[in-house]
């Protein structure tokens, strides 16, 4: 009996080590080996080390990933499911993509990314089923050859430790809260009206949302943008006091009871403010009392009317004057009639009586310090100073686009139709590539106070207008110019700005913004008439321009004319015939 025992207990031990020896050999036969992974491992068994180590490395990986994981947002249908702020006010979720990839290519290895450690070779879903040759870290501390590059430029930038006290102190008891619409420069204008108007008003401002360009985005619901890749919120707070949306939302309850209108207000613009931003008129929604939170009084806009009043505080305070705590300011544009004169390039005041300043300085004051955020103005510098050695000559706005401007070529023609007329058929013509390259080389070259500087040229375009401005750096390029472009400023980030997660979900605003940042640096300017981008670019350059060379600042559109009419020697009649013929055209068509 008992040698049949030993006999059973010999055979178990006996397997069991076979299986032992076995499952050794199968081991060694794997080959998978990855980075060293910088944890504490606990080897209790084989199956946990092998599972602890496998999520060590998924998290790992997740860490270095270059670009964060996109976030669902839901939309909704109905009125009744409210997006929430913190939703609002996150990245846009927008689908992505990292650099130098598109959906037809697979991404870049990451090893061609400066500093950047190579990646391992299972995707993170993988399970490990190999060999696995490991050094176990028994501290903390990070390989310095592992760990990912970092961001060299800090988004967001750091609030001041001390709470700024603002040159204009105004009313912390009331609000008034802008809607922006319309384009990235137009919100930007909007803003800044909104600031003269809370100033007039004593009111606290509240930081609005902002929205991308509606050829950056596929859905109305993911097109918002972190205001603070648009302004500089720490130079606002300098000027006048500003609360977020989430503080309005907690004073106000997420209501607002006044309405200062703009333009008529039907009951889907209330729907609209409801659904996007969380706001209502009372708790309830209850619309028959809406009237009475509508300023200014007893006003009846036409449908396609829009509110305009000039800058005195009188009548501001005749249209908007109410001690209501909860203000709403929906869409203004150019609803302020007012001189956009840029701020004087001197230092800062320490303090303002606002009893003598004019509503000109006052106003020229809000552009000051509504200015451009730090990291967009470093995006711009280091740009030119990487590039062009820190001299840019020469800049560009070519605005005129087919599918986006060359819109207002189509359709009736409802302001300055002989002027849009002629722009419409200069800039949207077969020859704009030649007419532009040289317009920019005749204007370069009779400009005095360029002889001795670097030929160097940046031009800012939509991208559907590259194909155009290839062929002009080609022509200029010829000429002895170094021609750059936005594909370029692109280059130069995927080197340098890989890490950066806060830019490449946002890639085209933050390009277009450096982009103004860049030509705002340059010695002379060539912008588009009619263009919000140029208007911004202008109101800034004196700021950062010696006066010599703006005063060498042209209108692209001229200078095209220009060339155009050289290049075919035509007579003032000739072009004024050429004119009459395609407004006859146009109107046929219309």
């Amino acid at each position: 009996m008992a040698g049949s025992f030993q006999r059973r207990w010999i055979r178990l031990v006996t397997i069991f080590a076979i299986a032992m020896l076995l499952s050794l050999i199968t081991t060694q036969k794997l080959d998978y080996d990855i980075r060293p992974v910088p944890t504490k491992i606990h080897l209790n068994s084989k199956v946990e080390f092998k599972k602890e180590l496998e999520d060590v490395v998924m998290k790992k990986r997740q860490e270095d990933s270059p670009i964060p994981s996109e976030t669902p947002i839901q939309t909704h249908a109905s009125t009744s499911k409210i997006i929430s702020e913190e939703s609002q006010t996150k990245e846009s979720t927008r689908e992505f993509l990292p650099p130098g990839k598109s959906k037809s290519e697979k991404p870049p290895p990451t090893a061609a990314v400066p500093n950047q450690p190579s990646p391992s070779r299972f995707t993170a879903t993988e399970p490990l089923k190999s060999k696995i040759q490991v050094n176990v870290a028994r501290s903390n501390k990070v390989n310095s050859k592992s760990s990912s590059s970092s961001c060299s430029i800090t988004f967001p930038e750091p609030k001041p430790l001390v709470p700024t006290v603002p040159l204009i102190n105004l009313r912390g008891d009331r609000f008034i809260f802008p809607i922006l619409a319309n384009g990235p420069n137009n919100q930007l204008m909007s803003f800044r009206e909104t600031i003269y108007i809370a100033i007039r008003l004593n009111r606290t401002i509240v930081l609005p949302k902002f929205h991308k360009h509606r050829m950056d985005t596929k859905s109305f619901l993911l097109n918002s943008i972190d205001a603070r890749h648009r302004v500089d919120i720490n130079s606002v707070r300098k000027l006048v006091p500003v609360i977020t949306v989430k503080e309005f939302k907690q004073i106000c309850n997420s209501t607002y009871n006044a309405v200062f209108r703009t333009h008529s207000m039907a009951q889907r613009d209330y729907v609209r403010i409801y659904e996007y931003h969380g706001l209502k008129y009372t708790q309830n929604f209850d619309w028959t009392n809406i009237k009475d939170a509508e300023f200014p009084r007893n006003e009846t806009f036409k449908k396609s009317k829009l509110l305009s009043f000039n800058s005195s505080s009188s009548q501001i305070r005749a249209l908007y004057g109410t001690d209501r705590t909860c203000s709403i300011y929906p869409w203004p544009f150019k609803t302020l009639k007012i001189d956009e004169v840029p701020p004087k390039p001197k230092k800062p005041e320490s303090s303002f009586d606002l009893r003598k300043l004019t509503d000109t300085m006052l106003f020229s004051e809000i552009i000051r310090y509504a200015a451009p955020p730090p990291h967009i103005n470093r995006l711009a510098s280091e740009f030119i100073a990487s590039k062009m050695n820190g001299k840019l000559t020469i800049a560009v706005h070519w605005r005129f686009d087919r599918d986006d401007w060359g819109l207002k070529c189509t359709g009736p023609v409802k302001w300055g139709k002989q002027v849009r007329h002629e722009m419409c058929q200069l800039l949207l013509g077969l020859d704009s590539d030649l007419d532009l390259a040289s317009a920019i080389y005749e204007r370069a070259e009779n400009t005095t106070v360029l002889k001795k500087a670097s030929k160097t040229i940046y031009i800012a375009s939509p991208p559907s207008e590259m194909e155009i401005i290839e062929k002009v750096a080609e022509y200029l390029g010829k000429k002895g110019y170094k021609v750059y472009t936005g594909e370029d400023l692109r280059d130069y980030w995927k080197q340098k700005y890989s890490s950066c997660k806060w830019l490449w979900p946002n890639v085209e605003d933050i390009l277009s913004s450096t982009e103004m940042g860049i030509c705002t640096n340059a010695l002379v300017f060539y912008g588009s008439i009619t263009s919000s981008w140029t208007a911004n670019v202008q109101l800034l350059r004196p700021i950062a321009v010696p006066k010599k060379y703006l005063e060498n600042d042209d209108s692209i559109f001229r200078l095209v004319r220009k060339a155009r009419k050289k290049r075919l020697n035509l007579t003032t009649a000739e072009q004024a015939e050429e004119l009459r013929s395609y407004s006859k055209r146009q109107n046929a068509t219309t």
